[in-house]
């Protein structure tokens, strides 16, 4: 089968949960036999590495000429009526000559993540016949409304809560004109069959790699967090630990060294927190050691939508992480089997003086972790559910159209 994935973004390195969840379920489509195509804008505000995906299918990208958000595209956004991230960033205009640069015809069309939707129009256009299916990592007018209730200036969460609206009627439309849709967990499923009841949709989790960390040697003194720090909810989530449970935990564990890692925090953020035992790594290509060596990771976040790969990242490396319920939202874990839960800055504190001195807890945890991943989530049998889901699409498209002539 052919199949083309239309994405706001090259997702290449995957290095971000929205980057990964896109890269990893078209390297295994192609592994599986089918001829991936991959239609892109390119960001100038991430890393981007179009020869990774060229490693399992054709590319076809342009600068999507990507510029910050401002007074002007607010406004414009309120009078249109349209979510700002949507309107403002995808160029129709580039994605237009991108299309036509494909020539050949493809079986399906994966719409990765609802911003592409705004592309929709023209893909049924240039492919007349050719069934598309939006492939959701999030429910994103829920991440809308969760950033407005954790948002405390007033006039940035009313902006929030108008944005919320506007990207629910478009997610609403979108929803109701593809062919088929997925959700990244069976919680995202039922709140987007709320918005599209008719349209057919499956649940795809997310994955990870299932690797034999056990007889690495780990540095219960070293506590790592990772993320794009440029999305919202990872920001807001790092900048409450520092400030609400880091000075407490530093002064009962003074010799507890912290490595921050991802793109997106700027210079007076780090210099502003900066510390002999606060370690800002920026981009790190291969995370490999600081998932194999740190003792546990921290993911404090309040609000966002979707599966958290860096969660399932962590178990998958059989690494420790204390996170919230949002962090956990979606994923089969339990408390204190699979991970250690925490809301509070006490909670949090709690359960990191729980691992560091009960090492006996951290390697339960660390082992039930990696089994929930080979149970459930890998990306090869996630890979397999999408191309018979895909497979049945296109056939009871195709037996429909017969019956129309």
């Amino acid at each position: 089968m052919h199949i083309l994935q239309v994405c706001p973004r090259i997702p290449a390195p995957p290095a971000d949960g929205g980057a990964v969840y896109v890269y990893e379920i078209g390297r295994h489509l192609a592994g599986q036999g089918h001829d991936v195509s991959v239609v892109s804008l390119e960001s100038n505000r991430h890393q981007q590495d179009p020869d990774l995906v060229r490693t399992y299918g054709s590319l076809y990208y342009r600068d999507g000429k990507f510029t910050d958000y401002g007074i002007i595209s607010a406004m414009r956004s309120i009078v249109t009526r349209q979510p700002v991230s949507v309107q403002h960033r995808m160029n129709r205009q580039v994605m237009a000559k991108l299309i036509k640069e494909v020539k050949s015809t493809p079986d399906v069309i994966l719409l990765e993540g609802i911003h592409t939707g705004w592309f929709l129009d023209q893909v049924k256009h240039r492919w007349a016949g050719i069934p598309v299916i939006m492939r959701e990592s999030n429910v994103e007018y829920q991440l809308l409304e969760r950033n407005a209730a954790n948002t405390a200036n007033p006039f940035i969460s009313w902006f929030y809560r108008r944005q919320a609206g506007y990207m629910k009627k478009f997610e609403t439309r979108v929803l109701q004109q593809v062919d088929a849709a997925t959700a990244i967990s069976p919680v995202d499923l039922r709140e987007l069959q709320k918005l599209a009841p008719e349209t057919p949709m499956t649940t795809i989790e997310a994955g990870g790699p299932l690797v034999d960390s056990t007889q690495n040697s780990r540095d219960s003194r070293c506590m790592i967090a990772i993320s794009n720090w440029r999305w919202k909810p990872n920001f807001d989530g790092l900048q409450w630990f520092l400030k609400q449970v880091w000075p407490n935990l530093t002064g009962e564990f003074p010799e507890l060294k912290f490595h921050v890692i991802g793109e997106g925090l700027s210079d007076a953020f780090k210099n502003r927190y900066q510390a002999e035992n606060i370690v800002f790594e920026g981009f790190v290509e291969d995370l490999t050691p600081f998932l194999t060596k740190a003792g546990f990771q921290v993911a404090p976040l309040f609000s966002g939508s979707g599966m958290k790969l860096k969660v399932l990242n962590a178990l998958s490396h059989g690494l420790p992480i204390v996170t919230t319920s949002i962090g956990s939202e979606g994923i089969r874990m339990k408390s204190g089997e699979h991970y250690m839960h925490a809301e509070s800055g006490a909670e949090f504190l709690s359960t990191i003086r729980t691992l560091l001195n009960e090492p006996e807890v951290s390697k339960r945890i660390a082992c039930n972790g990696r089994e929930l991943i080979k149970e459930y989530y890998n990306w090869e049998t996630q890979a397999g559910r999408l191309s018979r889901f895909l497979d049945e699409i296109v056939q009871k498209y195709k037996a429909n159209k017969g019956t129309e002539h």
